[in-house]
Parts: structure tokens; C-alpha cells; sequence
């Protein structure tokens, strides 16, 4: 398991330095001796190579290097920020399979998963948002419908914010940090990856793409190591603006430290995410649903299916589908040519999911799964069916994120909706219908931050649309147009169209002014034509007399 000895370890790493280039380290730092940071085969749960850790004291350079070189990455200006962006497209599509088994390699995935999953939603963003935010971040008038200020306009400016933090979580270590470094970009910030300590090499794969894009270390580096000390000493720097992705627990902790510098964050957190069938359901299609959305990424997704309500009168034959296809997966273990469910990334996560297992087996029914063989290596977890729950288990209610799917019958669509929303997590839900005016009706009840209507998890893959929580699955907004003007400075500008001496509300003071005034108030709450009469005639007389 992962007690391999120290000198076998070494050996491999002897071993891999005569066939490749030892692993970067940032450009731009002071050659030192550094510690490394081990990274782990979730297939195998051994070691399989070392990558340097970022030293505390660098990080003082670094942030100052991103500090400076924000202001010339921004003064670049949008067209040749897209361009630079756009090489990340290209080198990705060259590159996509060398890419993605890195992913794997590190994480546990499927290649194939690696692909769907995470390469490619990168691609499609940035050949989408490369373009269109030239649309998204130009100047926008804002009309001004006070007749006193008739002779004013005013626009919002996108600038750029400074140097952003981005902290990666494991579960998509290259898709969700990905998308906010290239709207950071984008939008004229420099960008700093805190790359997850469980998944390093991903992190360094990211490095690779982006200095292959010729975007320099001014503008973009990345920091590997533990978060309980190099995280911590971020933190003591002032960031423009905070992107994290990970668990609650760690994301308050970070809003804490933001707010020694009143540091605005975004925080994309867990989810404990329904899935509720109705009676006129197509059966075989939420079942295939379901399953995806349970079992994906081994279950390690924000937004999976963490809870099924199913109603009464369908309850028996949706059970016995979902059971049937969860039967038919492949795991690596036993197909590891091409599978489905793969390991777990962090045998933390490992634990716990184990732990709710085994409440379900005291207290509701295993109908498929369970726990995982003592002579199996690596974290691996069966895909797991769960029948006979009621929200008294502790595993309808804390986040799972692994591969279970526990299944609730219901009497009603209401009970399900009240069900769905007994949560402290709001994120993603799914509704099952063959109507579609009813699914609409069920999402607009159901407090989350993005409802798919026969359809489940995949809506993060949605560049257009906004990907946001509710309650303590965060907030803020990634993708979207307004995940992309998030990422930028709003500056209001306003100014005269032509200017005059004075302004109407200026001093001197006078019962004219005063008169005018009152018409002025008569307009606005009653559009009285006396009222703008009164005003028109105070404004004519400030371009003439004034």
C-alpha cells in the first residue's frame, strides 16, 4: 500500500530521470534545495513520483513578480490576450491524449472520462469565450433617465482586477481550474495556481500548456505543496480577487483569511445534490441518468446524484433497472483496459465514504455494492446501490462524494420537493419528467443553483450558462458571461456631453432652485408634464446663464 519503502521509491524516480526531464519548477525562482511532495497511484495506492514543493519564502517573489506583471499583461489589451489564449486551445488539441493520461494517472480516471470530462470542456470554453468576450468585456452604456441629467452618459469598463488566487481542487484538477485561469487571463489578471497537493502532477501539466502558449511567468505561475503550509502562507498575501473550489470546512477557513485584506472570493463547495423521478418518468432514461450521475469520477463530483426521490408507483421497477445497470459497470480492477468506475483519488475521502457504507448496511439495505474487498489494492469502492433510506441516516444528509446512490420512495412530488430541499447544500438537482411544463414547475421549487430537466450533473459543462451554489455550496458565478465579467474590474465612468459652468444642484442655493426641484420630484413619481415644464426651463437656463 502506500508504506512502500523510501528506497524503492527513489529508484523509480532514478529510473524515470534517464527517459524525461526532471519535473519544472517555477521560472523565475532562486535554485535551492527543496523539499518534494509525493505523489500517489490511486490504482495502486503506491508512490510514483516526487514533485518539488514551492518554498515558503518564494512565495513573497512570486506574488510581487504577479503583482508587477498584471499591470503589463492588462496593458497588452484584449486582442492579444485572446490570441495568447487561443494558442492553450491549440496546443490542447495537439496534445489532448498526453494531456488526459496525465489526468488519469493522477487522479484515477478513465482516459476516456479524462477527455469527456475535462479536456475537452476546456477546449470548448476557450474557443467560445477567446471570441465572444470581446462582447463580454467591452465598455456598456448605462442609460440615464433623469431629465436633469440630459446632458450626462455613463458606461461600466472591464479592467483588470490584480493578481487572482486560484485554489484547485483534486476531484477535476485540470477542467475547474482551467476555466477560471483562462477568464482570469482574459480579463488582464495575472494568475497564481495553488495546484492541489493530492493531484501535483495535473498542476504541472497545466504550467506545461500554459507556457507553451508563450503566456510568460509575469503572468501566470503555479505553486505545489501542502495547503496546511503553503496555503497558509498565501493567504498572507493581499489577492485581487479569490477563486477556491473544495470542501466547506476549508473554503470558511479561506474566507477568514480573505478577510484581513477584504479580499472578495468565490467559493464553489460541496453539494449533496437530488434527483427527483416523477410517475410519467421515462424509467430506462433516468435510470441511465442516474447511474452517470451517481457513479462518475467515481462519485467524486459536487454535483452528483447524492439522493434519489422516486415516487411509490414507479419506485420498484426504477430500483430494479438501476440496479441492473450499476451490475453491468466496469471497474478498473476488473477491466482496466477501458472501465467505468475507477479509484477514489485520496484515501481520506476513502474513509469516509467507507464510513457511510457501513451505516448503511446497519441501517438501510445494500441492494448492489458495498464495501470494497480486503485483498483489493488501490482506493477503490464498488458502485453502490442503496435502498430503505429516510433522511435519519447521516449519508442522505453529509456529503458522500464517492460512488453510492441511495434510493428514497416517495408518495408525492411535493414530499420530494420538501425532501430535496431539507439540505444544507444547494447546488445542482434533477428533475424526471415526461412534461416538461411539470419539470419546469418542480426546478422552480427546488432551492439550487442549476436544475436540469431530464438530465443531471453535466450542466457545469454548459460554457454559456451561470454554475453557482446556494446556502454552503458556495457562491459567486463561473462560466457564463457573468463568470467571465467576475473575473474583471467594474469601473463607472460618467461625463458631460457638453460641459457648462455649473450643474443645475450646485451651489448658490435659490427659491428658483428649490421650484425646480419640486417639478423635478412631481416628474420622476408622476411624469407630470408642469413637473417637466418646470425642470426643462431650470435646464435651459443653466446652458444659457450658467
Amino acid at each position: 500500500m502506500a508504506t512502500k519503502s523510501k528506497s524503492r521509491a527513489k529508484k523509480k524516480s532514478a529510473q524515470k530521470s534517464k527517459t524525461r526531464k526532471p519535473v519544472a519548477i517555477a521560472k523565475g525562482l532562486k535554485k535551492q534545495k527543496i523539499d518534494t511532495l509525493k505523489v500517489f497511484n490511486p490504482r495502486t495506492a503506491e508512490v510514483i513520483d516526487e514533485v518539488p514543493q514551492t518554498g515558503l519564502k518564494e512565495v513573497k517573489e512570486i506574488h510581487k513578480r504577479l503583482t508587477d506583471g498584471q499591470v503589463q499583461w492588462n496593458a497588452l489589451g484584449l486582442k492579444k490576450r485572446q490570441k495568447m489564449v487561443l494558442k492553450i486551445r491549440d496546443w490542447l488539441l495537439e496534445n489532448i491524449e498526453d494531456v488526459a493520461e496525465t489526468i488519469a494517472k493522477d487522479n484515477g480516471k478513465s482516459t476516456t472520462e479524462a477527455i469527456i470530462a475535462e479536456v475537452y470542456p476546456v477546449i470548448d470554453l476557450i474557443h467560445h469565450f477567446a471570441r465572444k468576450s470581446t462582447d463580454y468585456l467591452s465598455d456598456e452604456q448605462i442609460p440615464l433617465g433623469n431629465p436633469l441629467l440630459a446632458n450626462k452618459k455613463s458606461f461600466l469598463s472591464y479592467e483588470g482586477r490584480g493578481p487572482i488566487l486560484v485554489i484547485s481542487p483534486w476531484n477535476y484538477p485540470f477542467s475547474i481550474p482551467m476555466g477560471e485561469i483562462v477568464f482570469a487571463l482574459i480579463a488582464g489578471n495575472s494568475v497564481l495556481l495553488k495546484a492541489s497537493s493530492e493531484t501535483p502532477l495535473v498542476g504541472l501539466k497545466m504550467l506545461e500548456v500554459i507556457r507553451a502558449a508563450g503566456i510568460p511567468s509575469y503572468a501566470f505561475e503555479i505553486v505545489t505543496g501542502p495547503g496546511r503550509t503553503l496555503g497558509e502562507e498565501i493567504l498572507n498575501y493581499r489577492w485581487a480577487h479569490i477563486s477556491f473550489t473544495g470542501s466547506v470546512g476549508i473554503g470558511k477557513h479561506v474566507m477568514k483569511r480573505a478577510a484581513d485584506f477584504l479580499t472578495p472570493v468565490k467559493m464553489e463547495l460541496g453539494g449533496k445534490d437530488p434527483m427527483i423521478v416523477c410517475s410519467d418518468a421515462d424509467l430506462e432514461r433516468a435510470a441511465n441518468a442516474a447511474i452517470w450521475g451517481a457513479f462518475t469520477n467515481a462519485g467524486q463530483t459536487c454535483a452528483s446524484v447524492e439522493r434519489v426521490y422516486v415516487m411509490n408507483d414507479v419506485a420498484d421497477e426504477f430500483t430494479r433497472l438501476v440496479v441492473e445497470k450499476t451490475r453491468k459497470l466496469r471497474s478498473y480492477l476488473d477491466s482496466p483496459d477501458e472501465f467505468e468506475i475507477g479509484p477514489m483519488t485520496v484515501l481520506s475521502q476513502y474513509e469516509i465514504v467507507k464510513k457511510h457504507i457501513r451505516e448503511a448496511q446497519l441501517k438501510a439495505k445494500i441492494a448492489v455494492g458495498g464495501l470494497p474487498e480486503k485483498r483489493t489494492t488501490g482506493w477503490y469502492i464498488p458502485a453502490t446501490v442503496i435502498t430503505d433510506v429516510n433522511h435519519s441516516m447521516n449519508f442522505m444528509k453529509e456529503e458522500t462524494f464517492g460512488p453510492t446512490l441511495p434510493i428514497m420512495r416517495v408518495n408525492s412530488e411535493e414530499e420530494a420537493i420538501k425532501l430535496a430541499n431539507d439540505s444544507d447544500f444547494g447546488l445542482t438537482a434533477s428533475v424526471f419528467t415526461k412534461s416538461n411544463k411539470k419539470g419546469k414547475a418542480i426546478a422552480r421549487q427546488i432551492k439550487a443553483g442549476s436544475v436540469c430537466v431530464n438530465d443531471c450533473l453535466y450542466s457545469h459543462g454548459l460554457k454559456e450558462t451561470p454554475w453557482m451554489g446556494l446556502k454552503d455550496s458556495g457562491f459567486g458565478i463561473a462560466h457564463s458571461k457573468w463568470g467571465i465579467e467576475e473575473m474583471a474590474q467594474r469601473k463607472h465612468i460618467n461625463y458631460d456631453i457638453m460641459p457648462t459652468k455649473r450643474n443645475l444642484w450646485w451651489y448658490p442655493y435659490s427659491k428658483v432652485l428649490q421650484g425646480s426641484m419640486k417639478g423635478a420630484a412631481r416628474f420622476s413619481a408622476k411624469r407630470s408634464l408642469f413637473g417637466l415644464f418646470k425642470v426643462m426651463k431650470m435646464v435651459k437656463k443653466m446652458f444659457t446663464s450658467f
